[in-house]
C-alpha cells in the first residue's frame, strides 16, 4: 500500500454547503476507485489557512508499483479538480495585502533616512 496525503487549499468565500459537499463527492470517489484502500481514509476541513480554508486527504492505494502509485494519484487528483468546477469552488493562492501609510503632517517635521540606509545599504 502507497500512502497518499494532500491538502485542497479553497477560497475563504467557500460557503459551508459547498465544501461539505465537495468533501462527500472526494470521500465517494475514493470508496468508488478501483485501486483505494477502503477502510482507512480521511477527508476533513482541517485548518483555517494564511490564504485558504484547507481540506486534508488522507488513502492509501493498494499497489507497491511507483508508476502505478503516479497514475492512479494524477487521476484523483484531476477528479478532484473537476468536483471542485462543478461546485463553482475555487482553489486558493498565496495572497497579502501591502498598506502604505503617507506621512502625517506632524512626521513631515521628522528628517529622513535614505531608504538604502534604512535596509542597511550605504
Amino acid at each position: 500500500m502507497r500512502r497518499q496525503r494532500f491538502l485542497i487549499q479553497v477560497t475563504y468565500d467557500t460557503p459551508r454547503k459547498k465544501l461539505e459537499e465537495l468533501m462527500a463527492r472526494i470521500k465517494q470517489m475514493i470508496v468508488d476507485h478501483p485501486m483505494t484502500n477502503k477502510t482507512n481514509f480521511n477527508v476533513r476541513f482541517n485548518d483555517f489557512g494564511e490564504s485558504s480554508l484547507n481540506l486534508l486527504v488522507y488513502f492509501h492505494l493498494e499497489t507497491t508499483d511507483y508508476s502505478a502509485e503516479l497514475e492512479w494519484r494524477e487521476e484523483i487528483l484531476l477528479r478532484i479538480m473537476d468536483l471542485a468546477k462543478q461546485l463553482s469552488i475555487d482553489f486558493a493562492f498565496p495572497t497579502r495585502t501591502l498598506v502604505i501609510e503617507t506621512p502625517s503632517a506632524t512626521d513631515a517635521d521628522v528628517p529622513q533616512a535614505p531608504i538604502g540606509a534604512v535596509l542597511g545599504r550605504r
